[in-house]
């Protein structure tokens, strides 16, 4: 037991008469890299949060470095060196980015008076371990998603004792270019003697580092060994308890009708002339490193950030999306990447975050609601979304991050639109969701709507895209046509943006 880092024997949780995991046997040793996969609601985020000592288990034992541990406290975890990524990144947004890296340190020292010095060289020091120059006196809540995300990583990074550091999601909101990077460091990690509990629904980066891979369905291990002995199809099926079969299906379009063609359109120094058309039933993909404008694109045509020249038309008719007011008028929507702070309303339910962009779809003469014409509605969209439940009284913020999208998802269904935008559509879900997401997608472009993706997934792009727009710096780099030899090209293309 002296070389396991962590150890937890017959670990068994409930929540409310749910039983969260059942008869759990795992352990973690030194200088490897595990991978800890499962569906939302597997039981990962409660294991972890047991490993952490932010849960007690109802029964069984816990050692953290072959002490048995009663009682488990997070701030007993920190001091045996475990170090914890959430995947709500767990930061101040209103603190800056050294003080949310450097905190740690304080905490765990004890320490009651704060020298900005050292937090600033602590955040240099850890964001130097994952390659990053940042201005570490901005504050969080000026950061991307991604950016954040690093912060993050950072901040497990800084301690100066860590043993495991353990990542949920840790790769969500980053480019191909930065996952490499982080996967770069994680071996280095390991090569340092530090263990890693990878906890990622992207299967090729759990093959690409992982040592040894432990899946979870309904709170029980379902399978444990090497990862050599795995291969995405087997991880897949053993998560989901059935084979899925992902092939690449796209939904025919029509290239004699554009829906939306953008002509030369720039925003200050975010993008510069860009233009494309968008062909009725098409799902276009738009690509590039992070900060090449692609999110800008998405947030000019949503009417967040009216182009200030160029040319849009709808249907060949011109048209001034200078307001998301006006963007939603005229039948475009948008998904957000950070569904949970500018996608939905948490603290609302189903039905609320459902209905609020088609409210005067479902006013009848008296200027009232039609609350049975409304709910018979949304709950005829929420079955098509496929959502996980019929209770249109739950609040969003009980959802999984699967089903937290496809309300999003519905939202916009509700509102008849007719282009819709998603930003990262898969971010932050597990693969079922995944799976009925992108099949969801290709259903909506087979009823002759017309999507836009944005997302550097690229195994994502290229099973729903018809075609693919790359961004690079600002402007249109490459225009490429869904194919066979879409995948290498745009793997080609990626590689000389470096």
């Amino acid at each position: 037991m002296a070389n396991n880092i962590i150890k937890l024997e017959k670990i068994s949780k409930h929540f409310s008469g749910v039983q969260a995991l059942n008869n759990i046997n795992f352990e973690i040793g030194e200088s490897q890299i595990y991978c800890l996969a499962g569906e939302n609601g597997c039981g990962k985020s409660t294991m972890i949060k047991i490993i952490s000592g932010f849960y007690q288990p109802d029964c069984g034992n816990v050692f953290l470095n072959g002490k048995l541990y009663q009682h488990l406290h997070p701030i007993q975890a920190m001091n045996e060196g475990i170090q914890v990524i959430y995947q709500d990144f767990s930061l101040f947004s209103n603190l800056t980015v050294a003080e949310n890296i450097g905190m740690n340190t304080s905490i765990k020292n004890k320490k009651k008076i704060i020298n900005y010095k050292d937090y600033k060289a602590i955040a240099r020091e850890g964001l130097g371990k994952i390659q990053v120059d940042m201005d570490v006196n901005q504050t969080v809540e000026n950061l991307s998603v991604a950016d954040k995300q690093l912060v993050a990583i950072a901040r497990a990074l800084a301690s100066e004792n860590s043993k495991l550091i353990i990542m949920d999601e840790p790769t969500t909101a980053l480019t191909h270019h930065e996952i490499e990077n982080l996967l770069k460091i994680i071996l280095r990690l390991k090569e340092h003697g530090i263990s890693i509990l990878f906890v990622s629904h992207k299967l090729r980066e759990l093959t690409e580092v992982c040592d040894i891979i432990t899946i979870m369905r309904n709170g029980h291990i379902v399978n444990h060994g090497p990862i050599s002995e795995f291969d995405e199809k087997k991880i897949s099926s053993d998560m989901l308890g059935k084979e899925i079969d992902p092939v690449k299906h796209l939904s025919p379009m029509d290239k004699d009708t554009t829906v939306l063609e953008v002509n030369g359109i720039s925003y200050k120094h975010q993008f510069n002339d860009i233009s494309f058309k968008l062909h009725k039933g098409e799902i276009l993909g738009i690509t590039g490193l992070l900060g090449c404008g692609r999110r800008e694109v998405a947030l000019s045509l949503f009417g967040v950030l009216p182009a200030k020249k160029g040319l849009i038309k709808k249907n060949n008719e011109e048209i001034h999306v200078n307001s998301i007011l006006t963007a939603v008028k005229k039948g475009i929507g948008y998904v957000p990447e950070d569904r949970l702070t500018e996608g939905l309303f948490l603290s609302q339910n189903i039905f609320n975050n459902t209905i609020v962009s088609s409210l005067k779809k479902f006013i009848n003469s008296f200027g009232l609601i039609n609350f049975p014409h409304a709910r018979s509605t949304i709950s005829d969209i929420v079955k098509e979304v496929k959502l996980n439940t019929d209770d249109l009284s739950m609040q969003a913020m009980n959802l999984s991050g699967g089903n937290q999208q496809k309300v999003v998802i519905a939202k916009w269904l509700c509102a008849d639109t007719d282009i819709l935008i998603l930003n990262g559509p898969t971010v932050g879900v597990d693969i079922g969701s995944k799976f009925e997401i992108h099949k969801k997608l290709k259903e909506i472009a087979s009823q002759g709507k017309s999507i836009i993706i944005i997302s550097d997934d690229i195994t994502e792009l290229l099973e729903t895209c018809n075609n693919i727009l790359l961004i690079h710096k600002g402007q249109v780099a490459a225009n490429l046509e869904n194919s066979d030899n879409t995948e290498k090209e745009l793997i080609t293309a990626f590689e000389n943006l470096k």
